[in-house]
């Protein structure tokens, strides 16, 4: 809160509101502090048990009490701020007297008030990410289920779209499933919300969803006991390189472009490795390269023996990686996707080949390309190049992981305890994890007459 406005709430020189009674100003630091209590994930009665009794403390300490028991009959206009603190100017006379102290108790922070506090501008940071949406050229969600402290299924959603020549992730909504965590309960949970907020499916160009199937399973049949130093050490140095390249899928601004080109990598990774076990080189696993070398591992070793069932894993590996990530990216669209300045345009399909020529003799667009993230390269030539930018934006758009809503998750369950197991926590979660500022001006202006809130 600025000092001004921190001034004319203890001051009380903003004018009440007429359907309530009770200061603008007021209000609007019960919904700000409201808001802090959902960003800080705590229990809503925080407000009346610690937050509301600190601040009539606060004012008791650094007003004295005397100050706060004054007529005033006289305010201040301006506040400015430096390293000593803060200094009032401006005095002008007000006619009628206000307690500071009273004005501070005025700041509804009830369990059932920072409830509806919060409730109301979730409602509004939907609203704006709704309406955002339906105006973006298209969108991509990303969704997971997973269950709370109370064991009930709770569906998140994000939703990624295009918004004033930016990408950006919101939590598009999140849903306790009353019935079962099936695709077809998940299904039906989108389908309603969309129905309801009348979201277009022809404008949903990509879907993500996690559950993946394990990549080193029973199928392997890898692990002998005769050789179980061998197989650790070699497993060990797999599990590296997979930890590796889990890092760099992570992330919620990670696209399938980027995915791409890492597990393309990886893939091209475990054929490089299978032909130099093959040529018995174990360089690319150190720690099975020390194991091999020990003299007693290389009198009771069989070679071929090892070397055979290295190779055959990693090739299955390399085949489970190719059927749970299929190269479904047509190649020439990619490479217009990722570098339009040295694509072959004869290899194009006919409806982009002279927007793609246009583009490649754009001295303007050349420059930035080699300057701006190719994503948001895209977004700004959207009403220039539509139809080529729009191919290219169908692979930087969607998601490509389920980062965002297991990350949502970490955060359901400090809000969904034990102790508040009851919680629907749906309007506590937006906004605790919505970058969109509330329309808190607007939701005051907009109440209803409640003296008591």
């Amino acid at each position: 809160m600025s000092p001004r406005f921190l001034t004319e709430v203890l001051i009380g020189i903003a004018v009440p509101s007429k359907r309530t009674g009770v200061s603008i100003k007021v209000l609007e630091a019960s919904f700000e502090l409201s808001l802090l209590i959902a960003k800080a994930k705590k229990s809503h009665t925080v407000g009346e048990t610690l937050i509301k009794p600190s601040l009539l403390k606060a004012a008791d300490i650094v007003l004295g009490s005397e100050s706060c028991n004054l007529s005033l009959n006289e305010y201040c206009t301006d506040v400015t701020e430096s390293p000593s603190g803060f200094h009032l100017s401006g005095v002008k006379s007000l006619v009628g007297e206000g307690d500071i102290k009273q004005k501070l108790s005025q700041i509804s922070l009830s369990d059932n008030t920072v409830k509806r506090r919060i409730d109301d501008m979730a409602e509004d940071i939907k609203n704006q990410v709704v309406e955002a949406v339906k105006a973006s050229t298209f969108f991509a969600i990303q969704l997971d289920e997973s269950t709370d402290v109370a064991q009930c299924w709770q569906l998140i959603v994000f939703v990624r779209y295009i918004q004033n020549e930016t990408i950006k992730d919101e939590l598009l909504f999140s849903k306790e499933l009353t019935t079962t965590s099936k695709a077809s309960d998940i299904m039906t949970a989108i389908s309603e919300f969309f129905k309801r907020h009348e979201l277009s499916w022809t404008k949903l160009i990509g879907v993500c969803t996690d559950g993946a199937p394990a990549m080193l399973g029973s199928r392997s049949g890898f692990v002998q006991k005769p050789w179980v130093q061998v197989v650790f050490a070699y497993l060990s140095d797999v599990f590296d390189s997979m930890n590796s390249l889990n890092l760099k899928l992570q992330g919620g601004d990670s696209n399938i472009i980027y995915h791409r080109d890492a597990i393309t990598a990886y893939i091209e990774k475990l054929q490089l490795w299978k032909r130099k076990i093959l040529a018995c080189n174990y360089s690319c696993f150190p720690k099975l390269f020390l194991i091999i070398e020990e003299v007693r591992f290389k009198e009771v070793l069989d070679e071929t023996d090892t070397t055979n069932k290295i190779s055959n894993h990693l090739q299955q590996l390399t085949e489970e990686f190719q059927r749970y990530f299929p190269n479904s990216c047509d190649n020439n669209i990619y490479r217009l996707a990722t570098d339009p300045l040295h694509v072959d345009i004869d290899a194009l399909p006919d409806m982009f080949q002279e927007q793609a020529l246009e583009i490649k003799n754009d001295s303007a667009a050349k420059y930035d390309f080699e300057k701006m993230d190719k994503a948001l390269f895209w977004v700004k030539y959207l009403k220039v190049y539509p139809s080529i930018a729009e191919e290219a934006l169908k692979l930087f758009l969607p998601f490509s992981s389920t980062y965002l809503c297991e990350k949502a998750f970490s955060t359901v369950v400090v809000i969904k305890t034990k102790y508040r197991s009851k919680l629907d926590i749906a309007s506590d979660l937006r906004c605790a994890l919505s970058s969109i500022e509330p329309r808190i001006g607007k939701l005051v202006k907009n109440m209803q007459a409640h003296p008591s809130h």
